[in-house]
């Protein structure tokens, strides 16, 4: 709504040139100069309120730990930070570990990538072991809770 009256302010001040308080707080928010074929348009932003944006310190700070849990159990992971994968923006936690077997150390190195509304997942493990051909990579997307 804020924005929609900024908008129309502007428009109102191209005509005439002259500032504008759009938030009632007894200074100019909005200044439009005219000169000639010139047009200077200046909005202060310092007290626009951006609703619904998420912080990234909130939800992925590097170092800290990220817990998932599904019904088999849970996983505490290293959170790495902020990175871009399958296109889109995640936060990248790394959990690593490793079971001793009578045919050697299995390990399982598995990554994490989720957003800040948790609602979408992806969860990458690599499996290797001495007695594996190669190590076994599996990628699962989660989304609303549902495994595509």
């Amino acid at each position: 709504m804020k924005q929609m009256i900024v908008l129309l302010a502007l428009l109102s001040l191209l005509i005439a040139g002259c500032t504008v308080d759009t938030n009632d707080n007894g200074s100019a928010d909005v200044a439009v100069d005219r000169d000639g074929d010139t047009v200077e348009v200046t909005v202060d932003m310092e007290d626009v309120a951006v609703e619904d944006v998420p912080k990234v310190a909130d939800f992925c700070i590097a170092g800290q730990t990220y817990t998932y849990d599904s019904p088999e159990g849970n996983v505490d992971s290293k959170i790495i930070g902020m990175t871009t994968y399958k296109g889109k923006s995640f936060c990248q936690a790394e959990a690593t570990s490793e079971i001793d077997s009578p045919i050697g150390a299995i390990k399982s190195e598995t990554t994490y990538y989720f957003d800040n509304t948790y609602k979408e997942m992806w969860v990458v493990t690599t499996v290797s072991n001495p007695a594996m051909p190669e190590p076994q990579t599996t990628e699962i997307h989660i989304q609303d809770g549902k495994v595509d």
